[in-house]
């Protein structure tokens, strides 16, 4: 199941609770006022950061249903210790309506799709069958080779299979007979496509070692980019959250001032040198999470448990306080809320020479959070930037809003958990 059809699902199954949580509170009487409201979006909250409304697996496995009866069944029984027993029902039948309309839609909407490779058979043959074990949702029913320009019995096995992918996996230029062919089996309503697109669909990112200048020059997607609309509406969300998370966040960055400056000496505030659009160097605005003598001996690639960290810069970095002061470049507009993270110039230089195409992530602004972030636990070497990269191409050639939303939204549950490094 792609990014896109995962959350157009995982909308309209909120949008349907919402709905069904409405209706039954008018059946069982209860009144819609400040306290209900508040109630409301406090449940419905906890529901989002306990995966309710999650459509990552495709199929309803029994860890969902698990994670269902905690969160439902605890609120129910602390609604009925203070007496509330139409709301512990409005509960109870929420936890109902969410199963069964879970279930329907993973095991009954969405159908097991059977594969089929038309190509050769090479190490890309292999992880297309591994991704299809993978994803769950996708059944690899073998390939039919080209031989002397020709398709043997391809039809034939579509309909014997009951094929509804077809992925191409070819080396070279398909002959002008073929793509006769395929047009006529792509009208028939078989879905085509090549390796590079089918392996995007599935992890959600970029296997950058697979693909060429000819992939940027004529793929699709990129509108981050080119289009002008888009960035303009990008920079006034920018703006607005930054004005809106900054209000709130003030007292929390005062008593974090304080703090820093009485755990160790040193400046309150970490500032560097980092490049952003355009390679263009900014200063990015952090508060002081190391040692203030940290990289005496030059740079250095962060790493798990560094002892440089100071014992409230680990709080602060699980937490992503430290990086509160950053909503100035935000606002100054050399950073923007969701894009790849900036790197230093140091680090940058060794991964040009090493990583393919490494600078296109340059081709947009760097951001707070992004899709490399919520994706990938932590980077700490080439090959994490390697991976991280991936990420980030596939972020800079689906930039869209919902994608934006949704990143935004993963990176509130890394602070709520404290997930962050």
């Amino acid at each position: 199941m792609g990014y896109i059809k995962k959350k157009i699902i995982s909308f309209s199954f909120i949008v349907l609770n919402i709905l069904f949580y409405i209706i039954c509170s008018m059946i069982l009487n209860i009144k819609f006022n400040f306290n209900f409201t508040i109630f409301s979006i406090i449940l419905f909250t906890i529901f989002f950061l306990g995966n309710i409304y999650d459509f990552q697996d495709n199929k309803y496995k029994t860890k969902m249903f698990f994670t269902s009866s905690v969160i439902n069944l605890s609120l129910s029984l602390l609604i009925i210790s203070y007496g509330l027993k139409n709301i512990a029902i409005l509960v109870l039948f929420e936890y109902i309506f969410q199963n069964i309309i879970k279930f329907i839609i993973l095991n009954f909407m969405i159908k097991t799709e059977n594969i089929l490779v038309l190509g050769e058979k090479n190490i890309n043959y292999e992880i297309i069958k591994e991704l299809a074990i993978k994803n769950g949702r996708y059944i690899t029913k073998g390939m039919v080779e080209i031989k002397n320009n020709k398709l043997k019995n391809l039809e034939e096995k579509i309909k014997k299979d009951d094929i509804d992918i077809l992925i191409l996996n070819l080396q070279k230029p398909i002959a002008e007979d073929i793509l006769g062919e395929l047009l006529k089996i792509k009208m028939s309503g078989i879905k085509l496509y090549d390796f590079l697109n089918f392996y995007e669909a599935i992890e959600e990112k970029v296997p950058v070692k697979a693909i060429n200048e000819e992939w940027f020059l004529f793929g699709e997607g990129f509108d981050i980019i080119h289009n002008g609309f888009n960035q303009r509406l990008k920079r006034v969300l920018d703006i607005i959250m930054s004005l809106i998370i900054f209000i709130p966040a003030f007292p929390i960055m005062i008593i974090a001032a304080i703090i820093v400056k009485i755990e160790s000496k040193g400046p309150i505030f970490f500032v560097q040198e980092r490049i952003g659009m355009g390679n263009k160097p900014f200063k990015i605005i952090k508060f002081r999470s190391m040692k203030a003598d940290a990289e005496k001996e030059g740079p250095q690639w962060a790493k798990k448990k560094d002892d440089r960290v100071t014992k409230f810069g680990k709080i602060m970095r699980k937490t992503r306080i430290d990086e509160l002061p950053q909503l100035i470049n935000v606002m100054n507009g050399e950073m923007t809320f969701i894009g790849p993270r900036p790197e230093r110039q140091h680090f940058i230089d060794v991964l040009e020479n090493t990583i393919p195409f490494y600078n296109i992530r340059h081709s947009v602004k760097p951001g707070l959070t992004g899709w490399a972030q919520v994706n990938y636990s932590y980077g700490a070497s080439i090959e994490d930037a390697f991976e991280k990269l991936q990420y980030d191409l596939y972020y800079i050639k689906h930039q869209s809003l919902v994608l934006d939303i949704s990143i935004f939204f993963k990176t509130v549950k890394t602070v709520i958990f404290g997930r962050g490094q």
